[in-house]
């Protein structure tokens, strides 16, 4: 199960701009890989769920509330920033009050992540894509393309 949440399935009518948080091997100018999942991303290159025998994404409704199994996952960009502290990257939604200043919610880093590796990789979704949005502004998609890479 990737998602879980209320959420309409919808499609892009223009591209959106979206950003992930990837590792960039030290040795690489042209791609970087999922820090969850350690899947391979090359830069300005179309992704589609298609080129993996899955042209949908996989939506079931159940009661007010649905699953994705297999998605693109992604950040709105003006939404939701993202810092890293004390080995844990916070991922803050300014569609959400913050209450004590925790964070929205948060991911833990595991010992094969390097600290140091970890950017922010910006990109879209594409026009004509599937693609949902959750209330914190996280993306899921059946397209993706990754543009560029930025220093957190």
């Amino acid at each position: 199960m990737c998602w879980v949440g209320k959420f309409k399935l919808q499609t892009a009518i223009e591209d959106i701009p979206i950003f992930k948080i990837v590792r960039k091997p030290y040795s690489s100018t042209t791609h970087v890989k999922s820090i969850y999942t350690r899947f391979r991303y090359d830069l300005n290159y179309l992704y589609k769920l298609g080129n993996y025998k899955i042209t949908t994404i996989d939506y079931v409704e159940e009661d007010e509330e649905s699953e994705v199994d297999l998605a693109f996952h992604s950040y709105n960009l003006d939404l939701v920033s993202v810092t890293i502290t004390g080995g844990i990257i916070f991922i803050r939604s300014t569609n959400r009050e913050d209450i004590n200043n925790t964070p929205s919610f948060g991911r833990s880093l595991d010992y094969f992540t390097f600290i140091q590796s970890i950017v922010k990789a910006e990109g879209f979704i594409p026009r004509g894509a599937q693609y949902c949005m959750n209330e914190n502004g996280e993306y899921i998609s059946n397209e993706i393309v990754l543009t560029k890479v930025i220093k957190l």
